[in-house]
């Protein structure tokens, strides 16, 4: 790993990298990590300290010729596969958005912020100075975006491609937090007197901060439009969609007081609104939204009619759509709660009458039953005084002799 962790040092020292060095470090990296050991946790977390710097040099050669590629790619996927699925979110927002990951041990180093990776005369990769790139930064963060939506396919880790996506929109919720702070991107005055070199240090610093901040955020709308248009990844995004709308929720809610109060959006403001509309739309309009979506939803609606009024003409009209959308969802959702309602009114007044038929039946029968007994208990008395009638009569009668008369003895 030895040329890797100098690209992390002296400028000097990171273009002093040879082709072949790096050529002959990834081979061997391929020997331990890929060909030689299982794909344990403990092994993998081997590659923490350059894992950065990998994603850089595989995002360089993945849209260009370079024997590397397929190298570098399994290099970057073992260790995203089998590391724990918070390491890997963690190392895929730091690649993403050109952040150092704040780890336990502080082992991820990233590469010197003034070199960058160009293809080599050999068919690898060689060190060149950024500015001799002589790519805009709006193309290598657009192949950026690309290379992380395309990990996260191969990953197949459907729960982390959710929590990416998650991540996203509570960084863009932030975004518009900050926007709403009226960050102030002016130039430091110079003031006289002091080290000219040091007032010009920190004027770079200034600008590398504002420039990191607004590349971040347009990372940021970018990686979301990529995500939410996969359909697969939407059907996935259900299982997490109240949190979804939790960050969705928020911004337009944030929005709607800007607009209720007069306040002008920043084009920043403007485009993650968008954004987050965009999303919230792909998911409404989505065959099987749950009732618990729409019932959330409808905290929003006052908000999307006040954004209807947007100066935003997309805003506005998404904002409409939306609020006429979850506003007849709200009246549906109220019409099925009255019907259940009255349709356990009247299954309980059934029941009622059902009970009350029933003990009428029952009431009934008893006297029915008891008119039978008291028959019963009539007929056995008069039984009983019968048979006692013949016992008297038989007791009463006069017993006959052997000769009831002289004339049958002289017969």
């Amino acid at each position: 790993m030895e040329p890797f962790t100098r690209l992390t040092g002296e400028e000097t020292d990171a273009l002093a990298v040879t082709e072949k060095e790096l050529d002959d470090c990834i081979k061997n990296l391929v020997k331990v990590f890929v060909l030689g050991n299982d794909p344990s946790l403990m092994f993998v977390t081997h590659l923490e300290p350059i894992i950065i710097i990998l994603l850089n040099l595989h995002m360089t050669i993945t849209f260009g010729v370079s024997h590397l590629r397929d190298p570098v790619k399994q290099i970057v996927e073992r260790y995203l596969k089998y590391s724990d699925r918070s390491t890997s979110l963690l190392m895929l927002r730091a690649f993403a958005l050109d952040e150092e990951p704040i780890t336990t041990q502080k082992r991820t180093k990233m590469m010197h912020k003034d070199v960058v990776f160009a293809n080599g005369e050999e068919g690898g990769v060689k060190m060149i100075k950024k500015v001799e790139a002589g790519q805009s930064f709006y193309v290598t963060d657009d192949e950026k975006a690309i290379v992380v939506q395309d990990l996260l396919e191969e990953s197949k880790d459907k729960a982390l491609y959710s929590q990416f996506f998650l991540s996203l929109m509570e960084d863009l919720t932030n975004a518009m937090i900050d926007d709403d702070q009226e960050f102030d991107p002016e130039l430091p005055e110079a003031v006289p007197g002091q080290d000219i070199e040091q007032q010009l240090l920190d004027l770079e610093k200034h600008l590398d901060s504002t420039m990191h901040r607004m590349r971040k955020n347009l990372m940021v709308i970018r990686l979301l439009g990529l995500l939410s248009e996969d359909k697969s990844f939407q059907d996935n995004l259900l299982k997490e969609s109240e949190k979804m709308i939790q960050f969705v929720t928020s911004s337009v809610r944030r929005a709607a007081v800007g607009v209720k109060n007069g306040v002008e959006s920043s084009t920043m403001a403007v485009q993650s609104l968008n954004m987050a509309l965009s999303i919230l739309t792909v998911h409404l309009t989505q065959a099987n939204v749950s009732k618990d979506d729409w019932v959330k939803m409808q905290e929003s609606v006052d908000d999307l009619e006040i954004l209807s009024q947007h100066k935003d003409e997309r805003i506005s009209k998404i904002s409409g759509q939306l609020h006429n959308l979850v506003r007849t969802q709200g009246i549906m959702i109220e019409e099925v709660k009255n019907l259940k309602e009255k349709t356990s009114q009247i299954k309980a007044e059934t029941e009622k009458m059902r009970e009350k038929a029933n003990e009428i039946k029952q009431m009934k029968s008893d006297k029915e039953n008891r008119a039978m007994d008291e028959k019963k208990a009539q007929l056995k008395e008069k039984a009983e005084e019968l048979k006692k009638t013949k016992r008297e009569t038989v007791k009463t009668k006069p017993k006959e002799t052997k000769y009831q008369s002289l004339e049958e003895a002289t017969v």
